[in-house]
């Protein structure tokens, strides 16, 4: 699948696996790569929800260059960064 007007600017940043790897002598290739090796590396990254007033997202949406939606309890920073800039 491949999303309408969408350009990959950095082609290597795109990790498929299962059927979709190309490479099928890869580690990737493997339909039980995803839930078997990365899902469980990425847990150790799992700190919980942030919670953010209302307010604060309104602030730094108006104040600064971020761009900020609320949608279904969930925000979301929308911000363009260029390839390999950190997060705010």
């Amino acid at each position: 699948m491949q999303y309408a007007n969408f350009t990959i600017d950095v082609p290597n940043a795109i990790h498929t696996s299962g059927q979709a790897q190309g490479d099928k002598g890869s580690a990737l290739a493997n339909e039980q790569w995803y839930p078997t090796e990365f899902l469980p590396a990425m847990k150790q990254y799992r700190k919980g929800p942030l919670v953010f007033a209302p307010s604060d997202i309104k602030k730094q949406a108006a104040d600064s260059k971020r761009v900020w939606a609320v949608y279904q309890n969930g925000v979301y920073d929308l911000s363009v960064r260029p390839p390999g800039a950190e997060p705010h």
